[in-house]
């Protein structure tokens, strides 16, 4: 059981006003510039499946992990609503290198390296992700910029309808500023037959600063080809490859 788990349904309502293809493409606009041919492909946090099964479509080989077993669920029903193949399984990164395969890209997508247990954890996280790739492969993670965020208390989510119902999710921060265990309560205000519901939902997750990431990063060995950070970006994302 994972903080996911019983997050599925949260997925459905973010994205029910939106045109999932958009999303698709917009994650291919994105990485355009390292997806020119064909690549085998992990997506090592698939969620609920949209990178995935984008790449599926453009005719990559790809396997799709979670460690959430409902998101890798929600993974496969898109997968075959989509009519797309995409291997797919339930585990945890670092246990990732046990399969014994070896991929050209390795996707650590959606803030998900954040959601590491702490600092040790995020970094044997990321060390084992950089064990599946090839020798020439590239592992990108994208995060959230904590730089920005740690100064803001709280976000405000369009509305949307969902099942003829409508949604307005916030988000609550508590960032620390001293042992980084951080959280957020995601609250859901429902109305639903002119009556007002609100759901609440509390993540927990270990924030870092842009510079204290990449000299991670550095001391591990791995080499970052490409940092999309900027100081007033709402996320970035690191491009890194195995030391030569």
């Amino acid at each position: 059981m994972t903080e996911y788990d019983d997050l599925d349904w949260l997925y459905d309502v973010l994205y029910a006003a939106c045109d999932d293809t958009v999303f698709e493409q917009d994650f291919l606009n994105q990485f355009h510039d390292i997806l020119s041919t064909p690549k085998k492909v992990l997506d090592a946090s698939c969620g609920n499946g949209i990178q995935a099964v984008a790449l599926a479509k453009k005719g990559y080989e790809v396997t799709a992990a979670d460690i959430s077993e409902k998101m890798v669920l929600l993974t496969r029903n898109r997968s075959a609503k989509s009519k797309v193949h995409i291997e797919t399984m339930v585990s945890s990164w670092q246990k990732l290198p046990q399969q014994k395969m070896k991929y050209d890209l390795v996707f650590c997508y959606g803030n998900s390296i954040s959601h590491s247990l702490s600092k040790e954890d995020r970094i044997k996280n990321i060390i084992s992700l950089s064990e599946c790739l090839n020798k020439e492969g590239i592992l990108i993670i994208d995060t959230r910029n904590w730089d920005k965020i740690s100064q803001t208390k709280y976000t405000i989510y369009p509305k949307r309808k969902y099942n003829g119902n409508e949604y307005m999710p916030i988000y609550i921060w508590d960032i620390s500023k001293e042992d980084n265990q951080s959280s957020v309560n995601i609250l859901f205000t429902e109305c639903k037959n002119n009556e007002l519901n609100i759901y609440e939902k509390k993540l927990t997750f270990c924030t870092f600063r842009h510079n204290e990431f990449v000299s991670e990063i550095n001391n591990m060995g791995l080499i970052i080809i490409k940092d999309t950070y900027k100081e007033n970006s709402d996320e970035y994302c690191l491009y890194i490859k195995l030391h030569a």
